[in-house]
């Protein structure tokens, strides 16, 4: 089911889920290393990840979406992953609910891609039997703020001091939608 998306600067977009194939392996360790080396506002900091570890989150991203525990999709241009998305269902009592993450490039922000990850990931959220979705963003990351704002998350707490960023504490906000 992969499909194009055309970005503002008309880059066209492969989007689709990820495979466990030796490329997309390679593709997901280059895109979260260069996050990483970035130092973005994500929640992996610090050494790059190892081809190993790659080959393993892959292989539980995969089984996840086979499962139907998960959502995950992949923007890929000329081959390199430039984004991706996902929504991994809760466990337990909290198993309607799932947790919404997504990553964009640097050379791909304020593109359009965000958003239309986004609005993909959260069509198919009925899709896994979830009813909620929440996510963490980081205070002072206003660009990820106003994205998650106009696609109907609202906050609904913040944790002072939550998380360590570039030398400093930052409020970690939580955000909720409810999608049916």
């Amino acid at each position: 089911m992969p499909e194009t998306f055309t970005t503002k600067s008309d880059k066209e977009v492969l989007i689709r889920p990820i495979e466990n194939t030796e490329s997309d392996i390679q593709a997901a360790l280059d895109f979260i290393n260069a996050l990483i080396e970035e130092d973005t506002m994500i929640a992996r900091s610090g050494n790059p990840v190892t081809l190993e570890e790659q080959k393993e989150w892959v292989q539980k991203t995969t089984e996840g979406v086979r499962k139907k525990d998960k959502i995950f999709f992949a923007a890929f241009f000329d081959g390199r992953m430039v984004g991706n998305t996902q929504i991994t269902r809760q466990g337990g009592r909290a198993r309607h609910v799932g947790t919404f993450g997504i990553s964009i490039a640097k050379d791909f922000r304020g593109e359009g891609l965000g958003k239309e990850l986004m609005r993909r990931v959260l069509e198919k959220a009925p899709s896994i039997d979830i009813s909620h979705i929440e996510l963490h963003v980081y205070e002072g990351n206003e660009p990820a703020i106003q994205l998650y704002t106009s696609m109907g998350f609202k906050e609904v707490g913040r944790l002072p001091e939550a998380v360590q960023y570039k030398g400093n504490l930052i409020t970690n906000i939580i955000m909720w939608k409810k999608i049916y």
